[in-house]
């Protein structure tokens, strides 16, 4: 049997800002009369309803004291769990490893609570909602920020998409009518590093990343939805779904004791409908990601992805259409971005610069692309980098990079990549300043000439064309 004791101080001096509860998961059974029970048990106060409610107030206190436990007498605020006679376990799942030292075990607390409460340590609103800290014996575990771990990060950039308005809704015909929202960050599939020690002594999940963190409103992550893995061995995918405000509580419904996971089983009605249709759509949304469709203009049009991705081998880099020596376009790697040699990369880019804008503009006056993009890995990851100029104007514009797939021919494919969709373009940076935007669209205020470092998705097997344009500015 497993027993926890939870001694909690909020903030505040109400009589329940301190609560003390027991609780064990133990063995299910049944009695003479065939009765089910779970095996669950709590300790404290039975309330009238003849459900142990906890003790609060002084009696919290009191109890807190005399079992030892550490208390708030320090003017502390939060939660303090208490394992008793905690079976420590073993350094595998399947208990043929070694016992857990003490030492093991902090790692393996510090790796769950990153894991599953992250969410809560990004920065948001200007702040970090909650710090973890681990100690054994007095020793402190550093917990490692969620976006600095190679495993979390696309998880974290993920989330931060939703918070921003950038994922996709999944939405029904009848209320609720938004049920959560949807992102996910293209992922190499290969570690190039030796992994974290801590963070991987929790992981929920093996490698190849293909999984969907799933939360609620509060943003604590409930499971790793495991989805169909990416069609190209490189590479995988991290995505979040959240649920909306008004579905949240079918959600929360749909949560077992342990709170994780999202049973259907069981449900009816409307909370059916949301919490199977949430995973219906994630599934939906993972296929159209990794499922390959045909590809406009019949068999004859296939596009190069293919080809790409078996000869890209043969190049240095693997990029295709790479600026040589001698093209003078002045464009160089950021100063953050480390140059990518996976070997058998199936990305390739050629410099199209669509220039756009009003007719008859004059020679020069047009944004443009210089050089060719390149293919590069920010923090372990790909992606298509242009350096783009904008000349000075003394009106406000919005410049927009598009994104095409190239197939057979140099001809540019109509409707989805391989892959089963275009590149998206996910920021721009400025390379004087460092001020970045999110999305395609660019708004220049009137003033001097600059230049932007653009990043767009790198999609698996496909050959992409990048053009810039000036989609609005005053006739």
């Amino acid at each position: 049997m497993t027993t926890i004791l939870m001694d909690t101080q909020t903030v505040g001096d109400g009589p329940t800002s301190r609560r003390l509860m027991g609780a064990a998961l133990g063995q299910s059974w049944y009695d003479e009369s065939d009765r089910r029970y779970t095996g669950r048990h709590w300790w404290g106060t039975v309330a009238d309803d003849d459900i142990p409610d906890p003790l609060t107030g002084a009696a919290a206190a009191q109890m807190s004291a005399e079992l030892g436990l550490p208390g708030f007498d320090d003017g502390r605020k939060g939660t303090d769990i208490v394992v008793v006679a905690a079976d420590l376990g073993t350094t595998w799942a399947d208990e043929a490893g070694d016992e857990r030292t003490r030492e093991a075990a902090g790692e393996f607390v510090a790796s769950s609570m990153l894991w599953h409460l992250w969410p809560k340590m990004l920065m948001h609103e200007g702040r970090r909602p909650m710090t973890l800290t681990v100690t054994v014996d007095g020793v402190h575990i550093p917990v490692p920020a969620p976006e600095s771990t190679r495993d979390l990060r696309p998880f974290a950039d993920a989330l931060n998409r939703l918070r921003s308005g950038c994922g996709n809704q999944f939405t029904r015909a009848t209320r609720p009518r938004t049920v959560g929202s949807f992102a996910y960050e293209l992922v190499p599939a290969r570690d190039v590093q030796q992994p974290d020690p801590l963070v991987a002594a929790a992981k929920p999940f093996a490698q190849p990343m293909r999984h969907v963190a799933r939360m609620r409103m509060a943003e604590l992550v409930v499971d790793y939805l495991e989805c169909t893995p990416h069609p190209d061995p490189l590479f995988g995918y991290a995505g979040v779904f959240k649920a909306s405000r008004e579905a949240d509580h079918y959600f929360a419904g749909a949560e077992p004791p342990t709170h994780d996971d999202w049973v259907e089983k069981g449900l009816t009605g409307t909370a059916r409908g949301v919490v199977w249709g949430a995973r219906r759509s994630i599934t939906k949304q993972i296929q159209e990601i990794v499922t390959p469709r045909p590809i406009a203009g019949g068999a004859g049009t296939a596009g190069l992805g293919e080809i790409a991705r078996r000869l890209s081998g043969l190049i240095p880099g693997g990029v295709l259409a790479q600026p040589t020596a001698g093209q003078g376009n002045g464009s160089e790697a950021a100063p953050d971005q480390q140059r990518s040699s996976p070997g058998s990369t199936s990305h390739g880019s050629t410099d199209e610069s669509a220039g756009g804008g009003s007719p008859g503009r004059r020679p020069g006056s047009a944004p443009r692309i210089i050089g060719a993009p390149q293919l590069e890995v920010h923090e372990e990851r790909p992606y298509l980098v242009a350096r783009v100029a904008i000349p000075s104007s003394p009106y406000l514009r919005t410049i927009e990079v598009r994104t095409h797939i190239v197939v057979d021919g140099g001809g540019l494919e109509t409707e989805t990549s391989p892959s089963g969709r275009t590149p998206t373009v996910l920021r721009w940076r400025n390379i004087a300043n460092g001020a970045v935007v999110q999305g395609r669209a660019l708004v220049v205020p009137a003033g001097a000439d600059s230049e932007w470092w653009v990043y767009t998705e790198a999609l698996p097997d496909a050959v992409v064309r990048m053009g810039v344009t000036v989609v609005r500015e005053p006739a």
